[in-house]
């Protein structure tokens, strides 16, 4: 059997606009990268935060050299951390990286053309996501974020799909390893195996065997907890939801209350000794979660105003990690702060209006790619605001689905025929 040597030119002049894109994309991303130092600053950022240093501790764990497992981390990061620095070392870890940034603005391109059938939209996107710079700064640091968008992007790159019944396996299984990495995203997994349960009722009494395909999509999310049980007694997924909930948020939230009157905050929280910040935090993380939830819910008005204050610091903030060039920083601030944040808050409201708005339209594939698409980009936003001084971290990794929904929700805004198209209807892709 010979090998036809006509298909590689064919594939890639039939793809020539997305290889051009990526070539564009790459060119960026070698700019910005050698403006923060090149390989140099791989040397100095991979493991320039605690975060980062537990990650690949947690990876020694699962390799043998250590006998300790963090009880505050789950597993499945640090498996693509072990299995990347034993094969290429640390510089492999920084192109794997590199590699899901670059799919994951490829599944944007193609999710978004899947759903609008627009090239140039499609393009759009692309480039949106290309031209968040913090995102390349998060390449190169041992951390979750960069995985999180590829995960989300391919979230959304099967929502299109024309056969949801081949496909909500393989959503319901992207949720779990999602949750193995962001733990933040376990109740969007509970919340997805009710709605399973509940629209597949009939068939699990027919098929028994439903119920097994459910389990092994939730494999990961059940080693997970395998192992907090094993090694700490507890079938509790991670201690992170606890640590943001009391160490953060109830931390805050206490010493609003307590320096608060009629004309603000007596004190800054920001001015606290780290000797105080250590005190108050481990006084908080003993406290019994019941307490905690009761004094938050008395101190509603507290609560609600931390909140905010949160979301208004996650969503202006830059990337922390740009410490070799002070310039890139306040860029990423100033886009931040002056548009991404404001836009985020619009179309947050203009998703819910869209969804009232044209509610009659619920069972069809544009529809409900709008409604889960929007669920999953809104809980990664809005939830960051359990928590704080984390730079723009927690909602980088939205960047992608973020740039699929807005750009389509738009389009089917202005479009005569943006709801109206079925899931039996689906716009065929054009040849990119």
């Amino acid at each position: 059997m010979t090998f036809d040597y006509r298909i590689l030119p064919q594939f890639l002049f039939k793809h020539r606009l997305l290889f051009c894109l990526c070539f564009f994309a790459i060119a960026f991303y070698f700019f910005i990268f050698s403006q923060l130092g090149g390989i140099t600053f791989v040397n100095k950022s991979l493991f320039s935060g605690p975060d980062s240093f537990e990650y690949y501790g947690y990876s020694r764990w699962l390799s043998g050299e250590i006998e300790t497992a963090y009880q505050w981390r789950t597993f499945f990061y640090p498996l693509l951390v072990l299995l990347t620095t034993k094969l290429f070392g640390f510089y492999g870890l920084w192109f794997f990286q590199f590699m899901l940034w670059l799919s994951a603005g490829i599944l944007t391109f193609k999710t978004v053309i899947a759903i609008t059938g627009k090239t140039w939209i499609g393009v759009t996107a692309f480039l949106l996501n290309v031209f968040n710079i913090s995102l390349i700064g998060y390449t190169t640091q041992v951390l979750t974020e960069i995985t999180v968008m590829f995960l989300l992007s391919l979230l959304a790159f099967l929502l299109t799909s024309k056969n949801r019944k081949q496909h909500k396996w393989s959503v319901l299984l992207l949720l779990s390893v999602l949750a193995t990495v962001k733990p933040g995203f376990l109740p969007l997994v509970y919340f997805s195996m009710v709605i399973f349960l509940v629209f597949q009722f009939r068939n699990i009494l027919n098929k028994p065997v439903t119920l097994l395909l459910m389990l092994l999509c939730l494999s990961p999310v059940i080693i997970q907890k395998s192992i907090n049980k094993i090694n700490h007694g507890s079938f509790q997924m991670t201690q992170v939801a606890d640590i943001n909930l009391k160490e953060y948020f109830f931390r805050k939230t206490s010493f609003y209350v307590t320096h608060s009157n009629y004309s603000g905050l007596t004190k800054d929280f920001g001015a606290l000794s780290d000797q105080e910040v250590r005190e108050q935090k481990k006084i908080a993380f003993l406290l019994p979660n019941s307490i905690v939830y009761a004094y938050l819910f008395h101190h509603l008005n507290y609560s609600i105003m931390v909140y905010w204050d949160n979301l208004k610091e996650n969503f202006n903030a830059g990337n922390p990690y740009f410490f070799t060039n002070p310039t890139l920083l306040k860029l990423s601030q100033n886009i931040n702060t002056n548009f991404i944040s404001w836009i985020h808050l619009f179309m947050a409201l203009l998703w819910l209006f869209v969804l009232g708005y044209k509610r009659r339209f619920f069972k069809t594939r544009n529809y409900q790619f709008v409604l889960w698409l929007g669920i999953l980009a809104f809980y990664e936003l809005f939830s960051s605001g359990i928590t704080f001084w984390a730079g723009d971290r927690l909602v980088a990794p939205a960047t992608s689905i973020c740039c699929s929904l807005y750009l389509c929700l738009l389009f089917f805004l202005f479009s005569k025929t943006g709801f109206e198209i079925d899931w039996d209807n689906q716009l065929t892709q054009k040849s990119i």
